[in-house]
């Protein structure tokens, strides 16, 4: 998606130049479509299908259900430059990151490789962990050490399918960990995706609504810094939107 936002930006740009004859996209911008360059066993296709199958057998085409509770509130929270530095900092105090998988496949496949190719990592922490003091840096510790252990994924790509396809538990016999998930990423620069008619006055990522993720884009101030959407309840968003606040201050 992002590739194709920023073709259309170039295309949009230099449309009174292009003519038709000469509709070339730069090469880093020209989508790669040779989907053979992604080596991987034989057998993950059909046990990806297989395994849909089993949690799905009716292959309903049912769409998903996008109404927004009316006791859901959305709010965008912004760290500056300066706040990022200084959560590294207190992270580096007490020790010693949706990934693009791209350069991490043995051969490496091109940048401009059309589609998705991503995998979900996930880490695991306890709420206690996460509430002493030195909680944020055990989140990114654990953080990095997900993004460390990406390496030779297909290897074990099978596991990792049998884990999200897995068919939830019966409800009461086991407590399932409360899950929060990363969308999009700052580093797709959205704010400076001008189509001809200006930068962009606001980015956001409507799917969150449905899917409760953390988004997270480049700053519309150009300042190096992150905003983070969120989607809560009510007394939710209040509750974190006060955490939020003390928290940098205590940087």
């Amino acid at each position: 998606m992002s590739l194709f936002l920023d073709s259309w930006v170039y295309i949009s740009k230099l449309e009174k130049l292009i003519t038709k004859n000469n509709t070339t996209l730069l090469p880093e911008l020209t989508p790669f479509f040779d989907r053979t360059v992604v080596k991987y066993p034989a057998t993950l296709d059909s046990m990806f299908s297989n395994r849909l199958l089993a949690i799905n057998s009716r292959r309903s085409l049912k769409s998903f259900n996008f109404e927004v509770p009316a006791d859901i509130v959305r709010a965008t929270f912004e760290l500056s430059c300066t706040d990022i530095e200084n959560i590294r900092k207190r992270v580096l105090s007490w020790g010693d990151k949706n990934a693009n998988f791209r350069s991490r496949l043995d051969p490496p496949i091109p940048a401009n490789y059309f589609g998705n190719c991503v995998r979900v990592g996930g880490i695991g922490a306890e709420a206690r962990e996460l509430m002493e003091e030195s909680g944020l840096a055990i989140a990114a510790y654990r953080i990095i050490d997900g993004i460390k252990k990406m390496k030779g994924f297909l290897n074990e790509a099978d596991k990792l399918i049998e884990m999200v396809t897995r068919e939830k538990e019966v409800e009461g016999t086991q407590t399932q960990p409360e899950v929060i998930s990363i969308a999009w990423s700052n580093k797709f620069r959205d704010y400076e995706k001008d189509f001809g008619w200006g930068r962009p006055k606001k980015v956001e990522l409507t799917n969150i609504y449905r899917t409760k993720a953390t988004s997270m884009v480049d700053s519309k101030n150009g300042n190096g810094g992150v905003e983070v959407g969120m989607v809560l309840k009510n007394h939710e968003m209040d509750r974190f939107a006060s955490l939020f606040v003390t928290g940098l201050q205590s940087l």
